[in-house]
């Protein structure tokens, strides 16, 4: 019998779980990959790391060449930065470029380094594990299993499609699931669903102190689960609706967050650039070699500070430039108070649950090519999709389910926690999570039993509507759309547009497509005026040809609006 495989393609780490056809704890792979020159080892985590050594390594047992994935890619890429290639899953949400173009290593001048895409990364990634897989399990190759592949929720189709042809490239039929919902099938096979149930009771939801918001659990009303999920280079929100059911609870993913590259990478990037500034001369700016030096001393001064028994300051070490390093080694003291500033204040500040949202912007913060949010602060981003999909006045989550490594600091974890429940004004249920780094590749195994009737399933629909864009006449602008997916809409699921479109037969079209996750659920073929709570999505073009008869032209192309081939439909 075959296997189920879930697999966690991160930012910055892979990861692979397996488990049978069962109940029973999925099992971690250990993944051999190089972690020197001239030694392999199994670990748990890959990190999503590609490295092109300027010799070539004297073996290849993993067929990588020219390349070298693993930890130490990861540990090389810091010091060379012009030949490594990272964040290749956030490489295929980009929309400012094209994903399928040789485009990585961003920035590199090195001549000798090959160009690939962000979909050839993301493949060869994961052809990586198939070869150690397979080495491992010589009469079970991955290809043959049952490969639940994760992805952000916040992913639009065309990233989605992506992720699928890096998986078929790899050899690998897969089947996607939203890492949030994995994170909380996670949940669901360690702990059950008892820990829901138990949000029904009032007690569950208890005001904090000097609150002026009622307790929102009840015997009937449903309640919410916020997943938040802070990855090395994401964050990814989702809303978990929790109702009582004849057996038990029945859960459904009713929301998800917009795409934000903001991650546990930020914090490291953050503190860098502070402490370049007493490193490097006025005004001036560490080599690019040397500043990856001092993001991975960030790195892990952060991770020190914030852990436990943490001391009040550490001491890093950066190499000095050029080709006589002895006696240029450069320090600089960081302490456990800048650390938490920076960290806590700066991406993790208090906010307010009526604060108003900060007005949009287009343009973001651009490191190593990738442009981030320009506004840091996560628990804003957390109370404005609370707020955009529950309402002011509806009820808030009653609780709350965190993973991602950075939440391995319960430092971090506690203040994110006592921040939402101050703007929340109630007692937020936390949701244990023991393993954050693993619970997504463990919860996509859960979903393939639930998908055999082994586990309870998350109901979840199209997290968006989609829409094609009209013109009232021929080169009118598109201020109208036309709604061909409802939000919501259930996988397998047929639509029927009854209303038409008049196109010229034997004439290229372009198609303005658009989503939007929030707002009336519109039934398809229903026209609604446009607005900024539309999300514009990459057009397609194509040119319809005249059928051989007119008897083959379907009914429903009956015109009510007409779409002009220079401005909108699809």
């Amino acid at each position: 019998m075959t296997r189920i495989v879930g697999i966690d393609l991160g930012t910055t780490h892979t990861a692979l779980a397996s488990g049978g056809h069962d109940t029973a704890a999925p099992d971690v792979f250990t993944v051999d990959q190089w972690v020197s020159a001239g030694a392999h080892q199994a670990r748990p985590l890959l990190p999503s790391f590609l490295f092109h050594p300027p010799t070539p390594l004297p073996s290849d047992p993993f067929g990588d060449a020219p390349w070298v994935i693993g930890e130490w890619a990861r540990a090389r890429g810091r010091e060379t930065p012009g030949r490594v290639i990272t964040s290749a899953k956030s490489w295929l949400s980009h929309t400012g470029v094209d994903r399928t173009a040789d485009i990585l290593p961003w920035g590199s001048e090195a001549s000798d380094v090959p160009r690939i895409s962000p979909v050839e990364a993301s493949a060869r990634l994961l052809r990586h594990l198939v070869t150690t897989w397979d080495a491992a399990h010589p009469r079970e190759p991955l290809a043959r299993q049952e490969i639940v592949l994760t992805v952000p929720a916040s992913f639009d189709e065309v990233a989605r499609e992506l992720t699928v042809r890096a998986a078929e490239e790899a050899g690998l039929r897969v089947r996607l699931l939203e890492e949030p919902q994995a994170a909380f099938y996670d949940f669901l096979q360690r702990e059950g669903d008892r820990p829901l149930a138990a949000l029904f009771d009032d007690a569950s939801t208890k005001q904090t102190p000097g609150s002026s918001t009622e307790p929102t659990g009840s015997e009937s009303e449903p309640v919410h689960v916020l997943v938040c999920d802070v990855g090395g280079g994401t964050t990814d929100l989702s809303l978990i609706r929790v109702t009582r059911g004849e057996q038990g609870v029945d859960l459904e993913r009713v929301a998800v967050g917009k795409h934000l590259l903001l991650g546990g990478d930020n914090f490291d990037l953050a503190l860098a650039h502070q402490l370049e500034r007493r490193l490097a001369p006025e005004g001036g700016k560490l080599d690019p070699a040397r500043f990856l030096q001092l993001v991975q001393q960030a790195r892990s001064a952060k991770e020190t500070l914030l852990g436990p028994e943490a001391p009040e300051s550490v001491r890093l070490s950066v190499a000095g430039a050029g080709s006589a390093l002895v006696g240029q080694t450069q320090t600089v003291e960081v302490t456990r108070q800048e650390v938490e500033d920076l960290v806590l204040g700066g991406f993790l500040p208090a906010v307010s649950f009526d604060e108003p949202a900060a007005p949009r912007s287009t343009a973001a913060l651009v490191a190593f090519g990738l442009p981030y949010e320009r506004d840091p602060a996560i628990t804003r981003h957390i109370v404005q999709f609370l707020r955009r999909h529950l309402g002011a006045a509806a009820p808030r989550p009653q609780a709350v389910l965190y993973n991602g490594g950075p939440f391995r600091s319960e430092r971090l974890r506690r203040h994110l926690h006592g921040v939402l429940e101050a703007a929340l004004g109630h007692r937020l249920v936390e949701l244990h999570q023991p393993d954050p780094d693993l619970a997504v590749a463990r919860g996509a195994v859960a979903f393939g039993r639930a998908v055999h009737g082994l586990l309870p399933s998350i109901a979840s629909g199209a997290a968006h509507g989609y829409y094609i864009g009209v013109a009232e006449q021929e080169g009118g602008e598109t201020r109208r759309a036309l709604c061909i997916v409802p939000r919501g809409a259930k996988e397998g699921q047929r639509h029927r547009v009854e209303r038409g479109l008049t196109l010229t037969v034997g004439r290229a079209a372009r198609f303005e497509l658009y989503a939007k996750d929030s707002g009336p659920v519109h039934a398809p073929g229903e026209l609604v005026e446009l607005d900024d709570d539309f999300l514009l999505l990459p057009p397609i073009a194509t040119t319809f040809e005249e059928p051989e008869s007119s008897a083959s032209t379907p009914s429903s192309t009956t015109p009510s609006s007409t779409a002009s081939s220079g401005s909108a439909p699809s």
